[in-house]
């Protein structure tokens, strides 16, 4: 069993260039340190491109699988095995729909289908349940706080694999839910493992002090660029596109600011 990290970003990506520390090769120490055979780099709206990771990574006895967390239709979609030359052209779930039909070497997986936050899909993973491939469990859950349950039990539903994610955003979040795949280390292998569903979930959920430590540090990142003088966009700060009705319940499950 191949242990893998699918839904990681790094310094690279455009959205955390401030919030980020860590680049491509540091993550790849931390997940050699941490047995990792598969790592995937998936930056925000930007395919990371850098043949001398990959070979970094190859040294290392990693597979590094180039991916991007795409913004489709204000949602968030996990796009592997694609040039960002590529995802630019992807605006709509029906443009993705058809790049995917000519693209048959792509994996598609729904990130935090359930999680609160506005960028979630929500009803659009049920609406366009043929396009994901998998759908993810999130790490960031808590005893009592967990939207993943409502992923599991849908997700068995429509007969859609499972895959754990650390969705990591701070490196010493890496392995903290991760995913162990039946496969051999090549990406054709990986990906026909996890529509075939021969995945585990490695998971537990986080203590009520580390998650609390979370949630300041969200409510802090929040006030902060609430009350910045700058101006402040969307494609900076995804999240703040619907502060103003921001819940309590949207604070408590914001996946961006880790």
């Amino acid at each position: 069993m191949l242990k893998a990290e699918l839904h990681a970003h790094i310094n690279a990506d455009p959205h955390h260039l401030k919030n980020i520390n860590y680049s491509a090769f540091q993550l790849i120490d931390e997940a050699v340190k941490q047995n990792f055979n598969i790592l995937a780099i998936t930056c925000h709206d930007c395919v990371y491109e850098d043949k001398s990771a990959e070979e970094y990574a190859k040294k290392k006895g990693i597979l590094l699988i180039k991916g991007i967390e795409r913004t489709i239709e204000g949602k968030h979609v996990l796009i592997y095995n694609i040039f960002n030359r590529e995802a630019q052209k992807i605006h709509t779930f029906e443009e993705l729909k058809q790049f995917k039909q000519n693209h048959s070497k792509i994996l598609v997986i729904a990130p935090h289908p359930f999680h609160w936050t506005p960028v979630c899909l929500k009803n659009k993973v049920i609406r366009y349940v043929e396009l994901f491939d998998a759908w993810e469990y999130s790490w960031y859950y808590t005893y009592g706080i967990n939207p993943n349950q409502k992923t599991v039990r849908l997700a068995q539903q429509f007969h859609k694999p499972i895959v754990g994610c650390s969705d990591v955003h701070r490196i010493e979040n890496l392995g903290k839910t991760y995913t162990l795949i039946d496969a051999e280390p090549t990406i054709n292998s990986v990906f026909a493992a996890i529509k075939e569903n021969r995945v585990k979930v490695v998971t537990k959920p986080l203590s009520w002090i580390k998650f609390a430590v979370i949630v300041a540090y969200i409510l802090k990142a929040i006030v902060g660029e609430m009350t910045s003088t700058h101006s402040i966009s969307e494609s900076d700060s995804p999240f703040l596109s619907s502060q103003k009705n921001l819940k309590i319940e949207d604070i408590f499950s914001l996946c961006e600011f880790r």
